[in-house]
């Protein structure tokens, strides 16, 4: 069940103890992210942009917590589409 959520979520039901209490979790999280959400979350994906002087790993990491969340709730991007996405999000001078 682990492998198959964001890694956000996993470390939310990582300290709990029973399947019973990780699957309320999991509910209560997904719970209420409907379509629109899904697709609102993907386009500001696609939008994010890395702005000159700021942070690239924190930039990577944003794109990686969105891409995992929609992954988390059944609307996974391909790996080509990921990186085609973070290409997109660079600054020429890289």
């Amino acid at each position: 069940m682990i492998n198959s959520i964001s890694l956000h979520l996993t470390q939310n039901i990582g300290k709990l103890t029973s399947a019973k209490a990780m699957w309320e979790a999991i509910f209560k999280d997904t719970e209420g992210k409907t379509l629109l959400y899904q697709v609102d979350a993907q386009q500001h994906l696609q939008e994010l942009k890395c702005a000159e002087g700021k942070d690239l790993k924190a930039h990577l990491t944003d794109m990686t917590r969105l891409c995992e969340e929609l992954a988390g709730m059944g609307a996974s991007i391909s790996d080509d589409d990921f990186t085609t996405m973070i290409i997109g999000s660079l600054l020429t001078s890289y």
